[in-house]
């Protein structure tokens, strides 16, 4: 626990603090345009591979586990959070 707490003082230091609503809805921002950019890089990756190779390879198996990751999460906690 002394561990998280010196990590934490360090970190206030710094100038990282807990995140007001905007500060929380700008990461959010950044990080669904992280996750939109990244799955249409394997998409497009993964359509090369099959059109050059004629075969699935590790940007097919990548985006399908992604997407499979997504989708759990969000019917999980759609229905978590719909009460």
């Amino acid at each position: 626990m002394v561990f998280w707490q010196k990590a934490g003082s360090f970190f206030r230091k710094m100038g990282f603090d807990k995140s007001d609503e905007r500060s929380a809805l700008i990461g959010a921002w950044a990080m669904r345009a992280s996750g939109l950019f990244t799955t249409f890089a394997l998409l497009v990756w993964a359509a090369y591979e099959l059109i050059r190779y004629g075969s699935f390879g590790l940007p097919a198996v990548l985006f399908l586990l992604a997407q499979a990751v997504y989708w759990f999460s969000y019917c999980h906690y759609l229905k978590k959070w719909s009460g």
